[in-house]
């Protein structure tokens, strides 16, 4: 990954949506450094109120997070509070747990209590050098902590005070852990002295141990929606694959779904998912879909692993997630569309700038928008109207970074050619399988 010079950050950032947005094209999967789509610089009313073209989503301003200009926040699952990275953004071995110096700044992970038209309010932050993890539950969030003698640990953060209960320290290098449906924890584990990752899935007292792949090594699992498997991709020899793992058997079953971007590089797995990790499966996503992002061909994809079978979306597409049963929704780069998987209805517009879809839980909203703007993230809740809510006593309003300048870096993706996937492209023709051409033909403005 390369930064620009402050200089030349500072002229593009009257243009561009700056770092924060150049953060998620990158980890949508360009190529090629380039300027960021333009900056919308109004307010969240304003975009409530005039970006929906379909006039279909109803929203309620949740205010702007501040950010290090680059992670993207984690919402807990019923939408009342938010974690976000402030400052320097980690260096990748900081981030991924990577042989190297893992050096971060203090106390960089900030706590955000969040309520309807009311700006973002600082209640806690989580003390010492941690990064933000991947996942969150109602109790709280993840969090990784590089330690002086070469080690990492896990643990999960409170919402209300920032307090951390660590759940893995044992000298190990514990990284990119993630949680699952009932509480399951999967992670990525090696000795200090290791380069190589092992995977490890532990529920209910038992611990799961599925060893260095040949000639490769472990990055990034991920549960299905239904708990029934993980994810994961493998990274051997320069190319990046995809593997699914049963681990509810005497020993863990691996297939290896194939090839998804040659001539990689671990950067890479993180751009594959970054737009969708810490999100909850969306209502009716199935069991076997994982959804990620196909970096070398630039868009999104679901790879169906009961059926062996991928379902790619059109180029452009950042991150998909499901809204239903009958349809999912497509983050673009100019906007969301919907697609209903029912015959000949095409896609609908429902959003005009670029955002993530969140699907939420137990709380006031259907799911919440993360809209990247100059310094941070704005969100916007959809589906609900909830009352108004005081913050905790004693909490500090957070700084409002919409429409603001930005500072510093920029920072924008590595550089690589588009390569092709090996496993097969097709379209789907079960209900809850979108086909891509529909959203291709429905999805433009």
């Amino acid at each position: 990954m390369t930064r620009r010079g402050g200089a030349e950050a500072g002229a593009a950032a009257a243009a561009t949506l700056a770092a924060m947005a150049a953060a998620l094209l990158w980890l949508g999967g360009c190529a090629a450094v380039g300027p960021a789509p333009e900056a919308a610089n109004g307010s969240l009313a304003a975009l409530a109120e005039g970006t929906a073209s379909a006039g279909s989503l109803r929203t309620t301003p949740l205010g702007s997070l501040v950010t290090d200009r680059f992670t993207l926040p984690l919402v807990a699952p019923d939408g009342h509070t938010a974690a976000a990275m402030v400052g320097v953004p980690a260096s990748w071995t900081a981030r991924l747990g990577l042989p190297g110096d893992a050096a971060l700044t203090e106390d960089s992970v900030v706590v955000f209590f969040i309520a309807p038209d009311e700006p973002p309010v600082r209640t806690a932050i989580v003390e010492g050098a941690v990064v933000i993890g991947r996942s969150a539950t109602v109790e709280g969030f993840l969090v990784e902590a590089p330690r002086r003698d070469g080690s990492r640990d896990i643990g999960l953060a409170d919402w209300i005070d920032g307090s951390v209960a660590w759940l893995r320290s044992d000298g190990a290098v514990n990284a990119m852990a993630t949680i699952g449906p009932g509480g399951a924890l999967a992670w990525c584990r090696r000795a200090p002295t290791a380069r190589s990752f092992e995977l490890v899935f532990a529920d209910r007292g038992r611990e799961v141990v599925v060893p260095p792949p040949e000639r490769g090594t472990w990055l990034l699992p991920t549960f299905s929606a239904d708990g029934s498997r993980l994810f994961a991709f493998i990274f051997r020899e320069g190319d990046l694959h995809l593997a699914s793992i049963r681990t509810n058997g005497t020993a863990p079953r691996v297939y290896e779904a194939g090839l998804i971007a040659p001539n990689a590089s671990v950067v890479d797995a993180y751009q594959s998912i970054s737009a969708v990790d810490g999100a909850l499966p969306g209502p009716g996503q199935p069991g076997d879909a994982f959804l990620f992002h196909l970096v070398r061909e630039g868009r999104a994809a679901i790879w169906f692993d009961d059926d062996r079978r991928l379902v790619t979306l059109p180029r452009g597409s950042l991150a998909v997630a499901y809204a239903g049963p009958e349809s999912i929704v497509v983050s673009l780069r100019d906007g969301i569309v919907r697609q209903t998987f029912r015959p000949n209805i095409p896609a609908a517009r429902l959003f005009d700038r670029l955002a993530l879809w969140r699907p939420q839980r137990g709380g006031a909203f259907e799911s919440i928008l993360l809209l990247p703007v100059v310094g941070g993230v704005d969100l916007l809740g959809l589906g609900g109207a909830a009352p108004a809510s005081r913050a905790p006593r004693g909490a500090v309003q957070a700084t409002q970074p919409s429409g603001a300048g930005a500072t510093g870096d920029a920072l924008a993706g590595p550089e690589g050619a588009r390569g092709a996937t090996n496993a097969a492209e097709v379209e789907a023709t079960d209900p809850a399988r979108p086909a891509a051409d529909e959203i291709a033909e429905g999805g433009s403005s």
